[in-house]
């Protein structure tokens, strides 16, 4: 019997099984799999629908719990030198600076040219130019550093960052980690799309990082 001839044996009872299921149970199937339902659709097109999921075997959503653990993992490993060391998560240390003018002082050398360079690795230009908007609408509200050790040739910032179209919502934490000699090497925010390490909200605290040092404000890091 060919590979074909198998999977129709087996969703032929899985066809005459959901033919006795409700709407309600269709919808249900359909959503835990992230299915748009369409306007009011008809127990039909919901039957067609469920069959086809299951024929394609798509998967059922991640729950809260699953999603949160793979991020963490993912936030784990972006941190991950490829000397094999593994940097501290900066959401898992203390000794932050939190007195902006301080920060300031503190900060790395870097420079527009590293943030182009960021943003040409992680395929970010669109967000480097919305980082421009929201940096200087005056959107980065507070900052905090970390230098870890002198042993260690990174240092964090974490900072952050009003919503720009949605004031009143709750803010944005972004946090970048920076070679103490001015390079990026990766960053991170709660956002939507800051997990894939190149959101608006990171580069606008990057954005705090370069007008400062091409002010002049800062010391350099220790190396």
């Amino acid at each position: 019997m060919s590979d074909s001839s198998s999977d129709n044996e087996k969703i032929k009872p899985f066809m005459n099984e959901i033919k006795n299921w409700n709407v309600v149970k269709l919808k249900e199937f359909l959503q835990a799999r992230s299915i748009p339902l369409g306007e009011n659709p008809s127990k039909k097109k919901l039957l067609k629908n469920v069959y086809y999921a299951n024929k394609l075997k798509l998967p059922l959503n991640k729950t809260v719990q699953e999603e949160t653990e793979e991020i963490k993992s993912r936030s784990f490993q972006k941190l991950k030198l490829k000397s094999g060391v593994q940097l501290p998560h900066p959401f898992e240390i203390g000794n932050w600076v939190l007195e902006k003018e301080v920060v300031i002082k503190l900060l790395p050398t870097t420079n527009y040219l590293d943030i182009e360079t960021y943003s040409f690795l992680t395929h970010s230009s669109k967000a480097l130019k919305e980082g421009h908007s929201l940096y200087s609408s005056g959107h980065v509200t507070s900052v905090a550093f970390n230098s870890l050790s002198d042993a260690v040739k990174f240092c964090y910032l974490k900072g952050t960052v009003v919503p720009q179209t949605r004031i009143n919502d709750e803010e944005y934490e972004s946090w970048v980690c920076l070679n103490k000699n001015g390079s990026i090497f990766t960053a991170e925010c709660n956002c939507v799309a800051g997990y894939g390490e190149s959101c608006k909200h990171i580069f606008a605290l990057l954005l705090f990082v370069e007008e400062h040092v091409r002010l002049g404000d800062n010391v350099t890091c220790t190396s």
